[in-house]
């Protein structure tokens, strides 16, 4: 027969655990935001001169 010390010790965890589950929303690992805003364009003045445009038209 389990002690009653590890009754408690294990109705202790399980509330600690259901209470940082409810504190955490049920997501451990929540998903990324969208990311706002247009696609990185590097300045003219770090583009090579034989590259005729910004550079994220060659990476699509």
């Amino acid at each position: 027969m389990p002690d009653l010390y590890q009754l408690f010790a294990g109705f202790a965890g399980l509330v600690t655990i259901a209470s940082l589950w409810n504190l955490w929303g049920g997501e451990l690992f929540p998903a990324e935001r969208d990311p706002k805003g247009g696609p990185f364009v590097y300045p003219s003045v770090f583009q090579a001169p034989y590259v005729p445009g910004p550079v994220h038209a060659y990476l699509n």
